[in-house]
């Protein structure tokens, strides 16, 4: 699985960066049993949010998997960067394991 990484009003640090791909790449397992011979991309959008919210920083992260034939999607607001990520990997675990059971 291909994951492209886009930062938005924050810097992309090595630490960021590698704790995205660390999380993502799980979900190459629930790839393999449907998709095995298919290329994924896996697009992903991490920033912060503008500056009209009133106390603290508000981080989001938005996921879109695309497989063949279908574009799984999933975002998360948090305020923690880090809890923003595991949620988006979450709800598309979700969806790939909605999808196996359908095949």
């Amino acid at each position: 699985m291909k994951i492209v990484i886009k930062a938005t009003n924050i810097k992309l640090t090595d630490v960021l960066e590698k704790y995205t791909i660390e999380k993502l790449t799980g979900l190459e397992k629930f790839l393999k049993p449907v998709f095995e011979k298919t290329q994924s991309v896996m697009h992903i959008e991490i920033g912060k949010l503008s500056k009209h919210h009133r106390t603290g920083n508000i981080f989001y992260a938005e996921g879109q998997l695309f497989l063949p034939g279908k574009i799984l999607r999933a975002v998360a607001e948090r305020k923690n960067f880090k809890l923003a990520i595991v949620e988006i990997k979450d709800e598309l675990q979700r969806q790939l394991k909605h999808i196996k059971r359908k095949k």
